[in-house]
């Protein structure tokens, strides 16, 4: 049961009643012009509502059976199974309607304090970062779909980009074609939020029309011309209420300030990863330096190394350039080259065998042999590899020993 009582103009407000009645009072308001069946309760009639399936009997409210019977200066929606009306007389409505009049005229509205105080507490925490933007979406329509109870969200950031959605009541029959009706309705959205309490009188695209099971929408239009939407289907059918509104409102808000700070979340974050890539590559050859083969060589668990040495302490930019780019020939995907001192370079081979370290270190001094020391000797090149020795950070040891002693 649920009492509407005038406020001003042409618009009345939810008081209160039974079930919906009382947890809806002070969140619905409906306005005459919207609401033709409500008008002629306003005039004095009382018209009866049956039919097979729930339609919408006014403002959010859905049913399969009800009366809008006037009674003291408000209208009295009164709502029940299928076929009840049948058994029930002009008299009893009146009488019910009466009752309820009487307890509730003069009152005002008791909404659900507790109840929007969760709602607007967790939209607060909506703004806590949660990752990048695709996770950052996918938390959004999760958090939707249970502040407002919705059977369905869907949420499009902006035009073209990924859609993010939740569904704990209802899946469209064919989810392949939301995103050409998320491009419909980003090609006719609203500027404010918009609430369409029957579908059937405001269709939206398939799958997510009527004929799909949807039976209302609430479209809220985000700042980077992308939305989010909400909807209730027919397994529940119901429509959405003031506060949902005034919720719809601030979660379009939150949408935009949380999806534009994942964006510069994950901005900053390439800057630092980049910056951190630099601070441990060597400027002259491009390869990592000598704290990426630190940490690389304790990361690795069995492997060889080859150690190459110029001996030259100021050997040409150019010169350094050459070895590294011979030493990259070598190695695979896997494997890691890093100038790790001055004139210095080593390769690391993850996973390798002695006997492969033994030829790339042939291959090696073959396609360095041109290349003299300062005292006319050859590159010094080393190499060893596990289990003969217990850790790579062992073999590296005994590869640069023998590099220096080649």
């Amino acid at each position: 049961m649920l009492v509407f009582a005038h406020t001003h103009g042409r618009s009345h407000l939810l008081l209160g009643g039974v079930g919906l009645g009382e947890a809806w009072a002070g969140t619905v308001a409906v306005e005459e012009r919207d609401e033709p069946r409500f008008v002629a309760a306003t005039e004095g009639q009382t018209l009866r509502i049956q039919q097979d399936e729930p339609v919408r009997i006014v403002g959010p409210y859905y049913a399969s059976s009800a009366a809008l019977v006037p009674a003291d200066g408000v209208v009295v929606v009164i709502g029940g199974a299928k076929d009840w009306l049948s058994a029930v007389d002009e008299d009893t409505l009146t009488a019910a309607a009466s009752e309820a009049a009487a307890a509730l005229v003069g009152t005002e509205p008791t909404r659900d304090l507790s109840h929007e105080l969760d709602v607007y507490t967790r939209l607060r925490e909506l703004l806590q970062p949660v990752g990048d933007r695709s996770r950052t979406a996918h938390h959004l329509v999760r958090q939707a779909a249970d502040v407002l109870d919705a059977d369905f969200v869907l949420l499009l950031p902006e035009p073209g980009a990924d859609l993010a959605v939740a569904r704990p009541g209802w899946a469209p029959h064919d989810p392949g074609g939301l995103r050409e009706a998320a491009d419909l309705v980003v090609s006719a959205l609203p500027q404010e939020v918009l609430v369409i309490q029957d579908v059937r009188d405001a269709p939206l695209p398939s799958p997510l029309s009527p004929e799909d099971g949807l039976r209302s929408a609430m479209i809220m239009p985000l700042t980077s011309e992308g939305f989010l939407l909400a909807a209730h289907a027919s397994g529940r059918p119901r429509g959405f209420t003031s506060l949902d509104l005034d919720v719809g409102t601030l979660l379009a808000e939150t949408a935009s300030v949380a999806l534009a700070a994942a964006d510069t979340a994950s901005t900053l974050d390439r800057h630092v990863e980049r910056v951190r890539w630099l601070l441990r590559r060597d400027p002259v050859t491009g390869l990592p330096d000598h704290r990426a083969w630190a940490d690389a060589l304790d990361a690795t668990d069995s492997g060889a190394v080859v150690a190459v040495g110029l001996g030259n302490v100021e050997a040409p930019d150019r010169l350094l350039q050459i070895v590294g780019a011979v030493l990259q020939r070598q190695a695979t995907d896997t494997d890691l080259v890093a100038r790790v001192g001055v004139a210095e370079f080593g390769l690391l081979l993850r996973g390798a065998s002695l006997s492969t370290a033994e030829q790339i270190a042939g291959s090696v001094r073959e396609r360095l042999g041109p290349i003299r020391r300062a005292d006319g000797s050859p590159v010094g090149v080393g190499f060893a590899a596990t289990p003969e020795l217990e850790s790579v950070r062992d073999a590296w040891r005994v590869a640069a020993g023998r590099m220096l002693q080649s």
